[in-house]
């Protein structure tokens, strides 16, 4: 813990033995460390002197965890506020969230478990203040959405070692983005399906908020086992991608890329699916598409053509044209959508159409 001599962390909590074993504890891990026994001194410290992590009990006498916490977070958004509890429950944890708590811990937990959750509070506050000062603006910004300790351990590996992108935040559930108003730039979210979808079709609810909350942010699927069907949904919804449990590194790299580059990552049978479903509903609305884009005649007939899956040798017998004509048409509709692949393009021309929320019904 030697990178964290000039870290400060503000224990809060109104049992003193507790703050001061805390305290001795913390010391000599290498941190400086404050106290205080309730919220009214809490924030006077915060206000005062620099801190880097407020580590406060759930259960004060007076007032809660959460309230303290509230306060805390209005006064600085940026300061990591970590809650510690002797009973810890689904229902508290979203509550100390939806305050802006970075994490929700078990007082039960080992000590080296606590360290790890505090050092990454640290680290993604850092993080944070580089990319908001510019100094870490080369790279990428991602978020992943997972509470399994192992996967979130393992892809924080794997994005420490990058030097594309950056692995900006890691959060439990999607719940903090549907509460949070202040967030930094993201451009891709890694979703863990078995963490964040575990009722019955809350997936198609959870990702429609997230777009919401995020409609810049490309939205990525991970660990996933979902039927095609729902694939082709979340893909109608704006999702760019799914990955599998056992995508390597270096496929996730590569998937990664293409991503961002506006590409889509799933399987050719999820694609064909996705394009001739889309295609049910996709012609009468194609003049949106030709007024957006400029589309030509025979550029409209490219992209029919191309909706239905259809490769350059059929699409150049059903038009009686030659396979080069096609290739050119088909680069031209590329260019005018903004596009790099046949699966882009009809997902671009249905979102320029305002086709129906088919995922509702």
């Amino acid at each position: 813990m030697t990178e964290f001599l000039q870290k400060t962390i503000l224990v809060v909590d109104d049992n003193p033995n507790i703050r001061n074993s805390m305290k001795l504890w913390l010391q000599n891990e290498g941190f400086r460390v404050s106290t205080a026994s309730r919220g009214e001194e809490a924030l006077e410290q915060i206000q005062q002197h620099p801190v880097d992590v407020v580590l406060v009990d759930f259960k004060l006498e007076n007032e809660t965890g959460i309230e303290i916490a509230g306060k805390l977070k209005e006064c600085k958004p940026d300061l990591p506020v970590i809650m510690l509890t002797g009973f810890p429950s689904y229902e508290t944890a979203v509550k100390a969230m939806k305050v802006g708590v970075s994490d929700y811990i078990s007082k039960d937990e080992d000590n080296s478990k606590i360290l790890t959750i505090i050092s990454k509070a640290i680290t993604d506050a850092d993080n944070l203040q580089k990319i908001r000062s510019g100094s870490d603006s080369g790279r990428i910004p991602i978020v992943l959405a997972c509470s399994h300790s192992l996967i979130r351990e393992s892809l924080e590996t794997f994005f420490s070692k990058q030097t594309q992108f950056k692995l900006e935040k890691t959060i439990s559930s999607l719940d903090y983005f549907n509460i949070h108003r202040k967030l930094p730039e993201i451009e891709i979210a890694l979703i863990c399906a078995p963490c964040n979808f575990k009722k019955n079709n809350n997936h198609f609810s959870k990702i429609y908020k997230l777009q919401r909350a995020l409609p810049k942010t490309k939205l990525v699927i991970i660990n996933e086992n979902l039927g095609e069907q729902d694939k082709i949904e979340l893909l109608k919804m704006g999702v760019r991608g799914f990955f599998s449990q056992d995508l390597d590194s270096e496929q996730m790299y590569k998937a990664l890329r293409l991503i961002d580059d506006g590409e889509i990552w799933a399987s050719r049978k999820t694609l064909i699916k996705s394009v001739k479903d889309a295609y049910s509903v996709f012609p009468q609305n194609l003049s949106d598409t030709t007024k957006n884009f400029n589309l030509t005649i025979r550029e409209q007939e490219i992209l029919k053509a191309l909706s239905l899956g259809l490769p350059n040798r059929e699409i150049a017998e059903k038009l009686f044209i030659s396979e080069s004509t096609v290739k050119t048409h088909v680069n031209r509709v590329f260019k005018k959508l903004g596009v790099k692949n046949r699966a882009s393009a009809i997902l671009v021309a249905m979102e320029s159409s305002q086709l129906p929320d088919t995922s509702k019904k």
